[in-house]
């Protein structure tokens, strides 16, 4: 029986090979079948052939780093069924029957050369000409490189506006300029460091995709602020706000390590989410230390966690007189308790 062997390499690219009677190697080394470029491979690393009775297996050739099934490390013989996925190195085999059915193909809707010619000596003003042009897709690279500065551009100026708008100094839009500026170092040097670890580890250097990532994960986080100032505004006695603020602030942080993983490891889905809520909890528990060790400092001035909304104040959740007055009595009964104790 023939078998389609699926060769997917750490930097995402994908070749197919058709696996019969005659047997194969994989590896680093140009003299093997099915040349790896993963450096986690040996230079002879395994070999597919008929076992005894005839079916195809996978043999580790004394390989260093062995194969990997169902998370399991091993230096032997696998059998290739239709759905086994085996790791050799950071690279992904995956087996599948010739006669599996694949998606239809999709509607190519782009543009010929020829066509954009032949359609723009028809066009009849430069707006009809610049439809045309507009309507050939840019190259992906151009393309991510256009999504990553869009969303940074997007994310430093929302960031400066909210800034602008919290600030009650006489020259807040120089703070609003600072923070826009700080937030695009900040936010090129993470992507930066995340995109040499992908360089280091599968040999790919997404710098665009990394900055678009951290940037629409910073819009996130502004659009949550934004939302739990209103709730603590409208609620300002409620747990239940901060509680939700918490959640969704350790998701945000999980997925945006979750994401990075993406573009810059070979992991799979659940152990770049699992990676991710590991980190999510150590930000967590860094922060609660830093809490607790952050002295306070007794004052008679009350403090309102958040800015004055422009809102109805029907909408506004108020307490009656008589319910501030019975608070009051009760805490002047605690203060002279406390007073007769000294």
């Amino acid at each position: 029986m023939e078998v389609i062997l699926e060769v997917e390499h750490p930097n995402g690219s994908r070749t197919w090979h058709r696996v019969g009677t005659q047997p194969l190697t994989l590896g680093r080394g140009f003299s093997n079948d099915i040349i790896l470029h993963d450096p986690y491979a040996d230079a002879r690393h395994a070999r597919v052939r008929r076992d005894e009775s005839g079916a195809l297996a996978l043999e580790d050739l004394g390989s260093v780093n062995g194969l990997v099934v169902n998370a399991e490390r091993l230096h032997g013989t696998v059998g290739l069924q239709p759905g086994t996925e085996i790791r050799v190195g950071r690279t992904t085999l995956r087996i599948h029957d010739p006669d599996e059915v694949v998606p239809a193909a999709l509607l190519d809707e782009t543009p010929t050369a020829r066509q954009v010619e032949h359609a723009m000596p028809h066009a009849g003003s430069p707006a009809q000409a610049a439809h045309v042009r507009l309507h050939t897709p840019p190259p992906r690279p151009l393309a991510s490189r256009l999504v990553a500065t869009a969303l940074a551009a997007t994310a430093a100026l929302a960031m400066g506006f909210n800034m602008w708008l919290g600030s009650a100094e006489r020259a807040s839009g120089s703070s609003a300029v600072s923070t826009a500026l700080g937030f695009i170092l900040l936010a090129v040097v993470w992507a930066a460091i995340w995109a040499a670890i992908g360089r280091v580890a599968i040999h790919r250097f997404s710098f665009a995709l990394h900055l678009a990532v951290v940037s629409a994960a910073f819009l996130v986080l502004l659009a949550i602020i934004t939302v739990q100032d209103w709730l603590n505004f409208l609620f300002p006695d409620s747990d239940a706000v901060t509680t939700l603020a918490a959640i969704v602030n350790f998701s945000l942080v999980a997925a945006l390590i979750a994401w990075h993983l993406r573009f810059s490891s070979g992991l799979r889905p659940r152990h770049r989410w699992r990676i991710g809520i590991m980190g999510a909890a150590i930000a967590v528990g860094i922060g609660a230390v830093f809490s607790l060790t952050e002295k306070e400092t007794f004052s008679d001035v009350p403090v309102f966690s958040s800015a004055i909304k422009p809102v109805a104040t029907k909408w506004i959740p108020t307490s009656t007189l008589e319910d501030f007055s019975q608070v009051s009595r009760s805490l002047k009964e605690q203060v002279d308790a406390m007073s007769a104790k000294k």
